[in-house]
């Protein structure tokens, strides 16, 4: 099942998208990858930080905390073009502004 899903739906799908649709796969998965290499490391690096943790509530919450604070900024840094970056920065602006009234 998991091999007809990865043959079929990956690869012959992929395939008949770059030669019919004329989609840059390549670029495609290249892109992809740029994406998620980064999210590993995050998601490896904190695994490996509790992986002898005592858990707690607290604790639970402060790890999923710091991990999403590690991959909004890795999306901003990495990810975000010049244009998407000065859009999140007027919004924080914006936000900044409304908490000062």
């Amino acid at each position: 099942s998991v091999l007809a899903t990865i043959l079929g739906q990956i690869i012959i799908m992929n395939v008949y998208y770059y030669k019919t649709a004329n989609l840059d796969i390549p670029q495609y998965w290249k892109n992809i990858i740029k994406i998620i290499v980064p999210i590993l490391i995050i998601a490896i690096f904190i695994h490996r930080s509790i992986i002898n943790v005592n858990f707690t509530w607290i604790k639970l919450i402060i790890y999923i905390f710091i991990y999403t604070l590690l991959y909004i900024l890795c999306i901003y840094l990495i990810y975000f073009n010049k244009e998407e970056k000065e859009m999140i920065n007027v919004l924080l602006k914006k936000i900044k502004w409304r908490a000062k009234q």
